[in-house]
């Protein structure tokens, strides 16, 4: 029975350990801070300024919980590089001292809870029926700003010390110590409680605890393949995602940048809307980026199934909410000039639905299409079955799903569907024949072109939704004429956005192509031991 000192140490452990404890005291923080706000302007409203509106308080509301949100995803990409490479280069252990840094937990939860501040004060001030400025709002908000900024330049502080070699190595070697001197105490007295949360050095045998479940005997130092069902599939997941993993969120940056600089009114009208959508989405990218790293990085069973469980949720929780945003916008239910739409409604209803399960139907179907290629690139032919069944399970569920879009657009967003049948019927025609035959191919087991093919069904769809609903970018409400930035902006916009290109494009190209030539290192855990196990000891 073990005594309270050693049950409050192991909740202070556990406390510590945790990426979600001071991420969730912030964000509870942020919106009932915005709530409370939001009604102290609206019952006594203070005026700075005659000039500043509650049109104009909004639209910078909304644009720096736009920009927060880019901020945001920028840092944690930056952090995840990082824990990568200092875990491949000097141990699995660092990801222990990430994970309990505070410097770290308090910069991301401020960037977090600076962009909800912003989309629950934006939404909050866009529903008021009286026109009242949110000075104190505001001012929270600069605040918040100029703390995020802080929390920044001390985050790059803290982790250019904390990779320092003789950093790294010092903690390395008061983990260890620390761990010699409870599994190897002079007095037996001494031991701590078996059930303590130790330093990670790998499934050591502790007294107390149960033999090491990692696929190894004691003392051999090849790792053999793990029994555990659906192991050889997330090897061959992690080969083909972990080196280009990093590159994943340059789109969405890009996205949000274009349509914040671009099309500044339709941004503030969808943030406005679908903030609660939104904010899962950067949830649940932090959760996936998150525990996909960190799970390459841990030794232990329970704990990587904790994080492959969390990866998997993420997975279907962002296309998903990403495919609603974009039914919101297709039924009409973002409403243009500063208004904000129904808040549940505008992404729960049948178009949103149907976008969603679609989004998540068709973003499955491509990732196994392309796991199949990288499955035959490595001669697995075990692999190449095991993706093509479920390929082309996805792609009969995807198949059936836009086809009772169909239906669902006739009655619930009647232009964005008269648009499909009309000027983007060509594109539609094109969809369906490129998923037919990529569909055949995977049938005759010659998936060979299958790749190809169902990256130009998706394409030709999204264009086709592009087309349907021009010339509005939100249906009915705005076109794209009257969102559009200034001639000057758009033109800094598309110089920038060549220069980007000239620089970005070449390295995304010589990453891709290292990749498919199997010339990046991996970075989990089992390849750090076999590269141990075969270097020579001199």
């Amino acid at each position: 029975m073990p005594t309270p000192r050693v049950t409050r140490r192991r909740v202070l452990t556990k406390v510590a350990d945790s990426l979600w404890v001071v991420p969730a005291a912030y964000i509870a923080g942020a919106l009932a801070l915005a709530t409370v706000l939001v009604r102290w302007d609206e019952s006594d409203p203070v005026e700075l300024s005659s000039s500043l509106s509650a049109g104009s308080a909004s639209t910078a509301l909304a644009a720096l919980g736009s920009g927060m949100l880019a901020f945001t995803g920028f840092v944690t990409s930056v952090v995840l590089v990082l824990v990568q490479f200092g875990t491949s280069e000097f141990s699995p252990r660092l990801v222990r001292w990430l994970r309990r840094d505070r410097t770290l937990k308090f910069a991301l939860s401020t960037f977090v809870a600076t962009f909800l501040f912003a989309l629950v004060a934006t939404a909050q001030v866009g529903r008021g029926e009286a026109d009242f400025v949110p000075t104190r709002t505001l001012i929270a908000a600069l605040a918040l700003t100029v703390l995020s900024t802080v929390m920044f330049l001390l985050l790059i502080d803290r982790t250019a010390k904390g990779l320092r070699v003789a950093n790294v190595v010092q903690r390395l070697d008061t983990a260890a110590r620390e761990v010699f001197d409870t599994v190897y105490a002079a007095d037996p007295s001494e031991v701590a409680d078996p059930d303590r949360t130790l330093p990670s050095l790998g499934e050591q045998p502790v007294a107390g605890r149960d033999p090491p479940r990692c696929g190894c005997r004691a003392g051999d130092a090849r790792p053999r393949p793990a029994r555990a069902r659906g192991s050889r599939p997330r090897a061959l997941i992690d080969h083909s995602v972990g080196p280009v993993w990093e590159a994943n969120h340059v789109w969405l940056i890009f996205a949000l940048v274009v349509l914040w600089t671009g099309f500044p009114e339709a941004l503030a009208s969808i943030t406005l809307t679908v903030f609660v959508p939104l904010t899962l989405v950067a949830l649940g990218i932090v959760l996936r980026g998150a525990s996909f790293a960190f799970r390459k990085t841990l030794f232990r069973t329970s704990q990587r199934r904790v994080l492959g469980a969390i990866f998997a949720f993420s997975s279907v929780l962002v296309p998903y909410c990403m495919g609603a945003v974009a039914g919101a916008i297709a039924s009409g239910r973002v409403p243009a000039g500063g208004e904000a739409g129904d808040p549940w409604s505008s992404w729960i209803n049948p178009t949103s639905i149907v976008g969603g399960v679609l989004a998540v139907t068709v973003g499955a179907y491509l990732a196994a299409v392309y796991l199949i290629w990288d499955a035959r690139r490595l001669a697995d032919d075990s692999m190449v079955e095991y993706f093509r069944r479920r390929a082309v399970v996805a792609a009969v569920a995807a198949g059936a799903v836009a086809f009772a879009g169909i239906f669902v657009l006739r009655s619930d967003a009647r232009y964005v569907f008269d648009g499909f049948t009309s000027r983007a019927l060509p594109l539609v025609v094109l969809s369906a024949l490129c998923g037919g035959g990529s569909l055949v191919l995977l049938l005759r087991r010659s998936p060979r072109g299958a790749r190809l093919l169902a990256a130009g069904a998706v394409a030709s769809i999204v264009w086709a939704w592009g087309v349907a609903q021009w010339s509005y970018i939100l249906p009915t409400s705005l076109k794209v004429s009257a969102a559009a930035a200034p001639s000057a902006t758009l033109t800094t916009l598309l110089v920038v956005f060549g220069v980007a290109a000239v620089v970005i494009l070449p390295s995304l190209a010589l990453l891709y192509v290292l990749d498919q030539r199997s010339m990046l290192p991996e970075e989990s855990v089992d390849s750090q031991r076999a590269t141990d196990a075969s270097t020579p000891a001199w």
